[in-house]
């Protein structure tokens, strides 16, 4: 039996345009060298490529030629590009408290929402000038980054270890034909006002169907309000180690056909400090 999805409300489609028609004046943008500020655990640069960004190498390298997974992180709406603020939650702070996080995180910042070229320029950048492992490279973010991760990964999946979605709507069949391959960790609130949670819902049953590698994490006791939860812990971090690029391909096949859907539902917490 077919279930109906709801329509997108009013706000998510006037973000989802903005993210998807605003965003355009960012391409292009001049490429600076990135400016070191005061490191706590590892270093933290802010440059410009495609969007500013606030780009945090952990201090865990032993030689020159090592290299380090890579999480690209995108935030939700917002009204500046205000960098200091990624300071405060997401992967880069988790980086910042925790001496054995092992990840290079880039996060971007925009007022103007998330287009597919500013994001490809802002990738190839980081690829190109930092110590990143190509086949661990890794894209989350919440609401409008949420939107923004599916986007980019339906876009470039090969480019892609794993992707974690949190509150955010994309295409299910533009999904279960490009992302089948591709590990991903869907986040919601249950009771979303926002990006209701059916549309979180509706992604992993079209990955399912798919034969696709998913799990879906809902939030019995959240709103909207889930943008720092999944980064604050160290799951999804260690889920990210366990993905590479290519092996998802691998397993596919060599695996049966059938569900791999893993539904959790995360305990009631409080809220993360912002």
């Amino acid at each position: 039996m077919s279930e109906t999805v709801r329509p997108i409300p009013r706000a998510l489609l006037t973000l989802w345009l903005a993210s998807l028609m605003l965003g355009g004046d960012a391409v292009g943008a001049e490429t600076n060298p990135p400016v070191a500020l005061q490191p706590r655990r590892g270093s933290l640069t802010e440059g410009l490529a495609g969007y500013k960004y606030l780009c945090y190498v952990p201090a865990v390298r032993t030689n020159a030629a090592q290299r380090l997974p890579f999480i690209l992180f995108l935030h939700g709406a917002c009204p500046d590009e205000d960098l200091t603020k990624l300071r405060h939650f997401g992967p880069i702070k988790y980086g910042l408290t925790n001496a054995d996080f092992r990840f290079i995180v880039v996060g971007p910042a925009t007022a103007h929402g998330w287009t597919l070229p500013a994001l490809v320029q802002l990738l190839d950048h980081a690829q190109n000038t930092l110590p990143v492992d190509r086949d661990r490279v890794y894209v989350t973010g919440y609401s409008a980054g949420g939107h923004a991760t599916w986007m980019l990964a339906q876009a470039y999946p090969q480019r892609f270890a794993a992707i974690a979605p949190v509150a955010g709507a994309g295409n299910p069949q533009e999904a279960a034909r490009k992302l089948k391959h591709l590990p991903v960790w869907i986040f919601h609130g249950q009771n979303d006002p926002v990006v209701p949670v059916s549309y979180g819902e509706s992604m992993a049953r079209a990955l399912e169907a798919a034969g696709g590698k998913v799990k879906t994490t809902f939030y019995p006791d959240k709103g909207h309000d889930v943008w720092d939860t999944p980064y604050a812990g160290p799951e999804l971090y260690t889920w990210f180690l366990q993905q590479r690029r290519g092996a998802s391909l691998q397993r596919s096949a060599s695996s049966q056909a059938g569900p791999r859907t893993t539904n959790t539902v995360a305990k009631p917490s409080a809220p993360f400090p912002r």
